[in-house]
């Protein structure tokens, strides 16, 4: 007998030999999605630390001197020696005018985290947005153990988190028109 059809038999192997194939596949392209999603946020959060830290060091390298300084706590810590929460810093950069730049932490709603902001005057609280994603910025005076009215540099580390993926990125930058 010469029989062309299919067994009732074989079509079950055949499809049961399908759906592990496809679920193999889809558990692969699964776990290759969920991967290239922590790559992408390790490289926006090394992206934001990058920018927010090379800016603000540049503009600290044109400062003269640490004009307010104010921890996170909302106190204002110009005279301390100890290392301080980043809440607010304002850089002078003119001795004869009030000319200087301003950096602000604000909380940021749609990150979770807090963003970096930025102004252009000694008294205007920061506008421009040039760091996201960041957990904190803690400061030190340099050289150590100086109050930062006295501080000839400053030292930050940046704590910069999206969901699982973080970097800390230490920088040193010292005032090139130092004065007190």
């Amino acid at each position: 007998m010469n029989n062309k059809g299919v067994t009732l038999i074989e079509l079950l192997v055949s499809m049961s030999i399908g759906s592990i194939l496809i679920i193999i596949t889809l558990s692969l392209v699964i776990s290759g999605l969920k991967l290239s999603e922590r790559i992408n946020d390790d490289i926006e959060v090394q992206q934001h630390g990058v920018f927010s830290t090379t800016y603000m060091l540049k503009k600290i390298t044109h400062a003269q001197n640490v004009y307010s300084l104010k921890g996170r706590n909302g106190i204002r810590d110009i005279d301390s020696k100890e290392q301080v929460e980043l809440g607010t810093i304002v850089l002078k950069t003119n001795e004869s005018d009030f000319s200087g730049y301003t950096f602000n932490i604000k909380s940021n709603p749609y990150t979770k985290n807090y963003s970096l902001k930025y102004g252009e005057s000694l008294y205007e609280m920061g506008s421009i947005e040039i760091g996201n994603f960041i957990e904190s910025i803690k400061v030190n005076s340099l050289p150590y153990y100086s109050s930062y009215s006295n501080a000839k540099g400053l030292e930050f580390i940046f704590k910069i988190k999206k969901d699982n993926a973080s970097v800390i990125l230490r920088k040193k930058a010292y005032f090139k028109n130092f004065k007190k």
